[in-house]
C-alpha cells in the first residue's frame, strides 16, 4: 500500500491463486524466435491458446 499513499486517485489489480503447469514451460519451445520483451506486450489470441493448452486450460477440438 506504500505504492499508493498520498495519490489522490490509484489503481491496481488483485491477484487469486496462481496455477501452475506441471512442467516449466519454455517460451523459446512455444515461440519460434522469442525474445523476452523489454517492457511488457499484450499476448495474441494465438499465444493464449498456445500457452493455456499447457495448463489444461484450452480444449483441443475433436
Amino acid at each position: 500500500m506504500e505504492y499508493f499513499a498520498g495519490k489522490a486517485q490509484a489503481f491496481g489489480v488483485l491477484l487469486g491463486s496462481l496455477t501452475l503447469p506441471e512442467k516449466p514451460i519454455r517460451p523459446k519451445s512455444l515461440f519460434r524466435g522469442f525474445r523476452p520483451p523489454q517492457s511488457f506486450r499484450y499476448l495474441t489470441t494465438t499465444e493464449l491458446r498456445l500457452i493455456g493448452k499447457h495448463f489444461g486450460l484450452v480444449e483441443e477440438p475433436e
